[in-house]
């Protein structure tokens, strides 16, 4: 049992956590501030409850003796929190699949493609590429595919190998989607199909280690996948492990961040090449020219609020004009495998109701169209402007297109119209927690552990996407833990 948690951290285990804090930064390259004092003493609390000891004689071992390789796992499970979903940030997949999956269908000299998730969490970004490489490319079963997923938290690494999810990790994909490519279970969960599991591995790695070891026969990647992690380095260690990227890539390889981290490669070798709406970035033989940047620019505030892209001077742009991506449909992949769903059109919808404008939105956001996205949802504010949906579905918008100080405004105006709509309080306290207010987070997973607390394990959710109250009490208790 987890004991309950002080709200202030013991004045005798101050100093040596602060010198613990140090050693997590550089052993497992997590940043540690103040702010994330809490986060560590909280670790400590946990582990020397499972110990049976005080968790301020296990403060002072650890920060005398340092952390072990099963300390540093065991303290990895606590100090990270991976939340992940499938087909996460969709106009950044579908640049990887215009970018670089189409150019290889049609090279012959291209059977051999890596792909490395790095912090890879719960496994859900590894299985969904290999979905996306399943429907662009026609020959798959004759090339050589590997995608590795690797992350430090141990816990998660054994999630991501059973294959097996809950509603929460679908939330935006329709349930033919889900149908196509998930056999649903007894327990309502659903199960990775066999056919995107293969070539799919998971292994423990840390990023801030001297060594990396990835494939076997220690082959490049050709593209690294590294998303929502640079946000929890430091400044030096984001710009380390960015270097790392660029020498490990092979030229024409390429790297993958979230929108949110862009600033962390304004600095490096990478040419960031956009397309609709996403950039990538590319290692091309020759080396571009470095801009500088002071540190300051690279600070936390600015790191995780920034979206400067359109600022990038040197800009590679493809040959071919840009055309809408369209996913095609797959080519008898499997004997037994159905065709895939064409994308839902917005134009197909013509009534302007509410429930209607709404049901536009969410399919435009789910395809990464946003900013047609939001023209539907402010019809929908013209139409009821009492409604806290439409609020709730920008503030998603806005959270998915890294820009959190709006979509914190857009749920707290949601919550005044509706002070128990649980979704929003939830999705409150996950982007209080982003940011390391601590507080704040605490306040808004307590507000909505009291509303969940109220229904049925069974009832639906106001914009749960088919979650469910019991399922999202436990995840809501789960964070409450780390705060």
């Amino acid at each position: 049992m987890i004991l309950p948690r002080p709200t202030l951290i013991p004045p005798e285990a101050e100093p040596e956590l602060r010198r613990l804090g140090l050693i997590v930064e550089k052993r497992l390259g997590l940043v540690f501030s103040e702010k994330r004092s809490r986060d560590l003493w909280n670790a400590a609390m946990s582990i020397a409850d499972l110990e049976q000891r005080s968790p301020v004689d296990l403060v002072r071992e650890m920060a005398q003796e340092g952390l072990p390789d099963s300390r540093a796992s065991l303290l990895a499970e606590y100090l990270t929190v991976g939340e992940t979903y499938f087909f996460r940030e969709p106009k950044t997949l579908q640049a990887f699949e215009e970018l670089i999956l189409k150019p290889a269908a049609g090279a012959e000299n291209r059977k051999r493609i890596r792909i490395w998730c790095a912090g890879c969490s719960t496994g859900e970004e590894p299985y969904t590429l290999s979905i996306i490489l399943h429907r662009t490319l026609p020959d798959i079963a004759s090339r050589d595919i590997s995608i590795l997923g690797t992350d430090i938290n141990p816990r998660v690494l054994e999630k991501a190998r059973r294959g097996v999810y809950s509603a929460w990790s679908f939330r935006g994909i329709e349930k033919a989607t889900r149908d196509r490519f998930f056999d649903i279970l007894d327990d309502g969960s659903r199960s990775v199909k066999s056919l995107f599991r293969r070539g799919v591995s998971f292994s423990g790695l840390n990023l801030a280690d001297e060594e990396w070891r990835l494939w076997k026969d220690d082959s490049p990647p050709d593209v690294i996948f590294c998303r929502n992690v640079l946000i929890y380095f430091s400044a030096e260690q984001r710009e380390s492990v960015v270097q790392r990227f660029y020498s490990l890539l092979p030229p024409q390889g390429w790297l993958v961040v979230a929108p949110c981290e862009s600033s962390a490669l304004l600095a490096s070798k990478f040419t960031p090449v956009h397309r609709g709406g996403a950039t990538l970035y590319r290692k091309d033989p020759a080396t571009r020219e470095v801009r500088s940047f002071s540190h300051a620019l690279l600070s936390e505030n600015f790191f995780l609020g920034a979206m400067l892209e359109d600022d990038v001077s040197v800009v590679c742009v493809s040959e071919e004009p840009y055309r809408e991506p369209q996913f095609p449909e797959a080519e008898a992949l499997l004997e037994t495998e159905a065709e895939f769903p064409e994308e839902p059109r917005s134009e197909e919808i013509f009534s302007e109701t509410i429930d209607a404008c709404l049901h536009n939105a969410r399919t435009l956001a789910d395809n990464g169209r946003h900013d047609e996205a939001l023209q539907w949802v402010r019809k929908a504010r013209e139409l009821d402007r009492t409604a806290p949906e439409p609020l709730y579905l920008a503030a998603l918008i806005s959270s998915e297109t890294g820009d959190v100080k709006e979509a914190a405004s857009l749920l707290r105006s949601a919550l005044f119209l509706a002070p128990d709509f649980v979704m929003a309080h939830y999705s409150l306290g996950s982007l209080a927690m982003r940011e390391g207010r601590e507080n704040e987070a605490e306040r808004h997973l307590r507000n909505a552990e009291a509303l969940l607390s109220s229904f049925p394990p069974d009832a639906s959710l106001r914009e749960g996407d088919g979650i469910r109250a019991g399922e999202l009490l436990q995840t809501v208790l789960g964070l409450r833990r780390r705060t």
